[in-house]
């Protein structure tokens, strides 16, 4: 014996099943995309740093530490994007891999992002006599770093912007907004306070 009417009602559980699936993607691509615009702007000040690292490296230092705790949550948010991807989640592949040239991109950037970092931070901790090699790794990294990060910003930009223009202008159709930017919010709280405690580290240093 067989039930029909059993029918829309499986029907209507996978259905709901995969709108949870693709608001839960939705929701990553949208922290990504507040989180990116913010490192924008964090990367810009950086970058205005560069020509007077001589005479304020301490702003440099300060920027410097500011920005690892975003970046290591877009590394979080890209990752997971990046493996639920690969692990043929439904909700991620109804979305889509990016352009080919950016997924091919992408290792480089993330390996070229951890060393530009390490590097940084451990020319502020080490010893005086210990760091012309990790100099001379943070200054090539970051060349190297330089141009791949501006094919990936050019990459992403408008999307970025777009979806986080709708997230603050609350014209975005899933709720949660203020739980999606205290997340982008506490990253940058937490960068200025490692800023702060490792600026300290930043007197009498030289170039």
């Amino acid at each position: 014996m067989t039930f029909p009417q059993n029918r829309p009602t499986s029907h209507k559980v996978r259905t709901r099943r995969e709108r949870i699936q693709d608001r839960g993607a939705e929701i990553n691509n949208k922290i990504t995309a507040l989180n990116g615009a913010l490192l924008f702007v964090l990367l810009g000040l950086v970058g205005l740093t560069l020509p007077l690292v001589h005479k304020a490296l301490w702003v440099h230092i300060f920027l410097g530490m500011l920005i690892v705790p975003p970046i290591l949550l877009k590394l979080v948010t890209t990752g997971y994007r990046f493996f639920s991807y690969y692990m043929d989640r439904p909700a991620y592949k109804r979305r889509g891999p990016p352009n080919m040239i950016l997924r091919l991109l992408a290792p480089f950037v993330v390996a070229l992002t951890v060393i530009v970092i390490a590097s940084g931070i451990a020319l502020v901790l080490v010893p005086p006599r210990e760091r012309l090699s990790f100099l001379f790794i943070h200054r090539a990294s970051f060349v190297l770093w330089f141009g791949s990060m501006t094919i990936h910003v050019l990459g992403h930009i408008v999307e970025t912007l777009k979806v986080s223009m709708e997230e603050w202008l609350g014209k975005s159709p899933i709720r949660g907004f203020w739980f999606r930017a205290s997340l982008v919010i506490s990253s940058a709280i937490i960068g200025l306070l490692v800023a702060l405690w490792f600026l300290p580290y930043g007197n009498g240093w030289f170039l």
